[in-house]
């Protein structure tokens, strides 16, 4: 009760972008994606604001996607400049510094499928169906 002033602040998605020395973090009340430089002797003058009004509205002008975000999805930073996020099994990927957001691939599965991974570095898909095993990659499908 009394001491919930003192409790040091939530953050959201607190990340190291790869390949960077740079780290992004998800303000909830403000619903902003902030990036900061680690190494930076000013951290005001490194720092980056997303909100999520102009995100919502990149990805509604640019992909056409008919949805209005009430948070950020699950960011996978790429690089400095770029992130990749998934909705409704397709990847899109997002360039903060241009605020443009292009679809990647569609990571369709097919119904019935269980135990749905995504590998980080290539971006391929393992999942199950029948206890069997198989890989999305791209638009193939290999069973392995």
């Amino acid at each position: 009760g009394q001491y919930y002033s003192l409790a040091p602040e939530r953050l959201q998605q607190l990340k190291w972008i790869a390949e960077s020395d740079a780290f992004a973090f998800i303000k909830k009340e403000k619903e902003e994606l902030y990036i900061f430089t680690a190494k930076a002797k000013q951290a005001s003058s490194t720092k980056k604001r997303l909100s999520l009004a102009k995100f919502n509205a990149s990805v509604k002008a640019q992909v056409s996607l008919n949805t209005k975000f009430r948070r950020f999805p699950n960011l996978k930073w790429q690089s400095k400049h770029t992130f990749n996020f998934e909705y409704k099994q397709k990847l899109y990927h997002y360039n903060v510094s241009k605020n443009t957001v292009k679809l990647i691939e569609s990571l369709e599965i097919p119904s019935g499928a269980q135990n749905r991974e995504t590998a980080p570095k290539t971006g391929y898909i393992p999942f199950t169906k029948d206890n069997n095993l198989y890989l999305l990659k791209g638009e193939e499908v290999i069973t392995v």
